[in-house]
């Protein structure tokens, strides 16, 4: 199937009510601890998975979605060094490739704001230096000229374990479910509601418990 990223996705549907986002079932917000090691690295602001471990897949590949998703289209330069650091050579020129297609199908609208979530993840397979994650994500987006709207993915990583971190070899994508939309109530769907209550916020960083 053809890449889909936030703008023009054909899942899309308007926000009904407040954006909710859901740690992973085998993860939550990452926090720097020294009690455990920590599944999850900053370089240069961009999260590399570096736990050896099925929920240390599981928590790289739903790092690398989240900014994935809110990235290829809205920050180049950061959507590029995570390719950098997270992708295995073979893998980066075809994932920007598709990118750069679907941001020219579909380009960033002027203003807008975004934040995206991994609300569920599974591990499909894993050995001792590969694994397969599939990810069902979501992403919201509002404008002064758009109304709030939600998009989902579902996206199965492979990856590989090489010079201490997990590296992307392979992203395919499949047709996600989309959830029915709760009441809205005075009017909180509304971009001005989203501006008012949700700034200054970002997304999480998710991490293996």
């Amino acid at each position: 199937m053809s890449r889909r990223w936030i703008f023009g996705s054909l899942v899309a549907a308007p926000v009904a009510a407040a954006v909710f986002a859901v740690a992973l079932a085998a993860g939550e917000a990452t926090v720097h601890s020294t009690a455990d090691p920590s599944p999850i690295h900053l370089e240069e602001g961009i999260p590399v998975g570096v736990l050896h471990t099925p929920a240390g897949a599981l928590a790289a590949g739903a790092n690398y979605m989240a900014v994935e998703r809110r990235s290829a289209a809205t920050a180049p330069a950061e959507f590029r060094r995570l390719l950098e650091l997270a992708w295995a050579p073979s893998a980066r020129t075809a994932e920007l490739d598709a990118a750069q297609q679907a941001v020219r199908q579909a380009p960033a609208p002027e203003g807008v704001h975004l934040l995206t979530a991994v609300v569920a993840g599974r591990v499909e397979q894993y050995r001792s230096d590969t694994a397969r994650v599939e990810l069902w994500s979501e992403a919201v987006y509002w404008s002064a000229a758009i109304a709030p709207t939600q998009t989902w993915s579902l996206d199965e990583l492979s990856l590989q374990w090489s010079d201490g971190r997990w590296q992307v070899s392979a992203h395919t994508t499949a047709e996600a479910p989309v959830p029915g939309w709760a009441s809205v109530y005075h009017a909180n769907d509304t971009s001005h509601s989203f501006d008012e209550a949700l700034k200054g916020m970002s997304a999480p960083y998710y991490g293996a418990r």
